[in-house]
């Protein structure tokens, strides 16, 4: 997590989890995450299609040059990717998994900008993981909106609470697996999903 805005929200989340495979909605506190605030969004789980945006930050809304609220996350995505996306957002909210995107976006032209992209699991009031905390930024300033994404690589990481360990695995390193990457350029047709878990 090289990105600052990406990492922090992440080391929040983090801590407000502690034990838990995630946080509730309701304890993520806006004046603990202003610096993050602009790039932030949350998700909700809708019944059919792709998670809807309960809230998004002025710098997310501004990738389409629109508010985003209502709308499904897939909008900021090509179509070509919405199926590897979909696949993403059902990981996190089932397993669940941590999923970081690295995004590239075609703009008028043919210049192209790169990105980063967060998803966190949340649980609402009764223990479901039914909303996703995330994130997205750019390397460079957006110019001209709107801006759509092709995943260039993604790095799922799934989660483990202390208190779901088997015994005979909560040991140091007892959890830990390699992790892997997919790549864009080069696993596009059947990409290849992490196995990393996130030990306490």
């Amino acid at each position: 997590m090289k990105d600052k805005i990406i990492k922090d929200l992440f080391g929040y989340w983090d801590q407000l989890r502690g034990e838990r495979l995630a946080p509730t909605r309701s304890e993520i506190d806006p004046r603990q995450i202003k610096g993050t605030l602009e790039h932030t969004f949350i998700l909700e789980a809708v019944q059919n299609g792709a998670p809807r945006f309960r809230l998004a930050g002025i710098e997310v809304c501004d990738l389409l040059g629109m508010e985003l609220r209502g709308m499904p996350i897939d909008a900021l995505f090509e179509p070509v990717d919405r199926d590897m996306l979909s696949q993403i957002v059902t990981d996190v909210f089932q397993t669940p998994h941590i999923a970081q995107l690295r995004l590239e976006g075609q703009l008028a032209g043919g210049r192209s900008v790169l990105g980063h992209m967060i998803l966190l699991p949340l649980r609402d009031e009764s223990g479901d993981i039914t909303r996703i905390l995330g994130a997205a930024t750019l390397d460079h300033e957006l110019m001209r909106p709107p801006v759509r994404f092709t995943i260039q690589s993604k790095n799922i990481t799934r989660i483990v609470s202390k208190q779901d360990m088997p015994l005979d695995l909560a040991v140091e390193g007892g959890m830990a697996e390699p992790a892997h990457t997919f790549d864009h350029a080069t696993k596009r047709p059947k990409p290849k999903v992490s196995g990393q878990i996130l030990r306490l």
